[in-house]
């Protein structure tokens, strides 16, 4: 006895449906994991350019004048070309807004986020990486996470090398419970 088959049963269709359905999440958890450390790695990006912009301006000396006190300076001295202002003293980065601010002998350049998740992965990147080692002995005098007070991970006395993971996260949750929290990098000229 011979029987054709014309299609298939919904079991078989569901089964099918199951795994498509697995698989769809499995990617879709990936690419979310990817696309947030590229904005990760954006920011940092972004971040180490205003740096070594800012740096070499300062070395410049362009005399009792030179301040960045805004978006507006920090386009017309061009550490942030592309800025897509935020506010009068922020630029938009992928994860959150980058700010510079320098008067006279006090210098500072800062991210802030809306998370301590964003505060965790930008803070835990290799800043060894990505600031030239003889920056931070003649430049750098502290890395802060800022929220309602300030947290110091790393000033001229401590070493880059002692600073955990554990160290970074109960500082941005610390910091970051209330809200906005932001890493600055405090600079010594």
């Amino acid at each position: 006895m011979k029987i054709n088959q014309k299609g298939r049963s919904m079991v078989e269709m569901l089964g099918v449906l199951a795994i498509i359905g697995v698989l769809s999440a499995g990617g879709l958890a990936g690419y979310s994991k990817a696309m947030f450390q590229h904005k990760v790695n954006e920011t940092v990006n972004t971040f180490s350019q205003v740096l070594q912009r800012f740096i070499e301006l300062k070395s410049k000396d362009l005399g009792e004048g030179f301040e960045i006190r805004n978006a507006d300076d920090m386009i017309k001295y061009r550490l942030f070309e592309n800025c897509q202002k935020i506010s009068d003293y922020s630029c938009k980065v992928p994860l959150g807004k980058l700010f510079v601010e320098s008067y006279d002998n006090s210098s500072s350049i800062g991210v802030f986020f809306t998370s301590f998740k964003e505060c965790i992965a930008f803070a835990s990147v290799h800043w060894e990486n990505a600031v030239p080692i003889e920056w931070w002995n003649t430049h750098m005098t502290e890395l802060v996470i800022e929220g309602p007070g300030d947290r110091i991970l790393y000033n001229k006395e401590a070493n880059m090398s002692n600073l955990t993971i554990e160290d970074i996260t109960e500082a941005c949750q610390e910091q970051c419970e209330e809200g906005d929290c932001g890493l600055t990098l405090r600079l010594g000229f």
